[in-house]
């Protein structure tokens, strides 16, 4: 991997973490730490274990929304303890809050346009990068705490060793995303998670990435509400990087921190 550039993600996340929280009407900061085994990587008949650090910013404006998180993950020796990151960042300007009007329907209670950015590297030379426009609808449904679905087009860009895939074409990706929050007795979970449906472009098939999540406030426990929980992550990836037939099907051990 090239440290510097990695590097250089971090830290241009963290000083975009930062600005945005002095602008920010609210804000949820979060650091996630997973650890899972029976990743499939291409070419690798081996299950790979891997760990992974996440930290994820969401915010609000007066403008709109943001949200962002670059993850950091290291395999085992099943695949020579390889090295990554991978970031993702979009921006959410509310038509609501642009034009001045009401753009709330039904359950529909808000719509924004929505621009992101998708980069990552690796250190046996994957350089996985995308462009994504559309438009994103907020949703006002009983007992979640947020529930939306974005539309994008998507323009695949990535390169290995400096050089084109054979995904670089463009195509489009649907996803939803929901926190839903309930109780237990007396423990408080969140049922959380996104799908990503990404059609075919160039010569990769389409792909349908999931990862729901369940938490338990572990903190509420200790007198420390919404700060630390625990819980599990189920990655489920089929025709993962456009390869079909390689699947992922991943339970994770989650610990989650909220700044």
């Amino acid at each position: 991997m090239r440290y510097s550039t990695g590097m250089a993600v971090l830290c241009c996340c963290a000083s975009l973490v930062v600005c945005a929280a002095q602008a920010a009407e609210w804000q949820d900061i979060e650091l996630q730490l997973l650890h899972g085994s029976g990743f499939k990587e291409p070419f690798n008949p081996r299950s790979v274990s891997k760990t992974t650090a996440s930290l994820q910013h969401a915010a609000g404006y007066s403008w709109g929304s943001s949200y962002a998180y670059v993850d950091f993950l290291k395999s085992d020796a099943a695949e020579r303890h390889a090295e990554e990151f991978f970031a993702e960042a979009y921006v959410y300007p509310s038509l609501s809050r642009l034009t001045g009007r009401s753009w709330s329907a039904s359950i529909v209670k808000d719509v924004a346009l929505s621009a992101g950015v998708n980069y990552g590297e690796k250190n046996d030379g994957a350089n996985p990068k995308a462009l994504l426009a559309g438009v994103i609808f907020f949703f006002d449904l009983p007992s979640f705490a947020f529930a939306q679905m974005s539309t994008h087009a998507y323009f695949d860009r990535g390169e290995f060793k400096g050089q084109p895939t054979g995904c670089q074409g463009d195509g489009y990706q649907i996803t939803p995303a929901w926190s839903l929050p309930f109780q237990l007795s007396t423990a408080k979970l969140t049922f959380e998670g996104f799908v990503d449906y990404t059609s075919a472009h160039g010569q990769c098939h389409d792909q349908l990435l999931t990862q729901p999540q369940l938490r338990v406030d572990v903190g509420d426990f200790f007198g420390m509400p919404k700060k630390l929980f625990a819980g599990i992550e189920y990655q489920y990836w089929q025709n993962k990087f456009g390869i079909k037939g390689l699947n992922d099907e991943v339970p994770q051990a989650l610990l989650v921190w909220k700044f």
